[in-house]
């Protein structure tokens, strides 16, 4: 067993950044995508969907990264890390 003690702030936010990119531009898809079959939506309603969707989930994927592993840093400290186990 391997204890994971530590994360690198900064590249963890980045994949959570990434992931959220990913989760925002389906969301954003598929938003704009409601707007235009039902109607509602105008061309600037479903343009605003597919950019500020992709772009606010990479923000807050990069503040939830950034919190999520000082939380961690901060707990593993204190109680103990992740207990890791690797295959040989």
């Amino acid at each position: 067993m391997v204890e994971l003690k530590k994360i690198d702030i900064w590249s963890f936010a980045k994949i959570i950044a990434f992931i959220m990119l990913i989760t925002g531009l389906l969301l954003g898809v598929l938003n704009a995508i409601t707007f235009w079959i039902s109607g509602i939506g105008t061309t600037e309603v479903i343009l605003v969907s597919l950019i500020a969707s992709p772009l606010l989930y990479t923000v807050l994927g990069v503040a939830m990264g950034i919190i999520s592993a000082f939380a961690y840093n901060w707990l593993a400290k204190r109680i103990g890390g992740v207990k890791l186990e690797f295959n040989k």
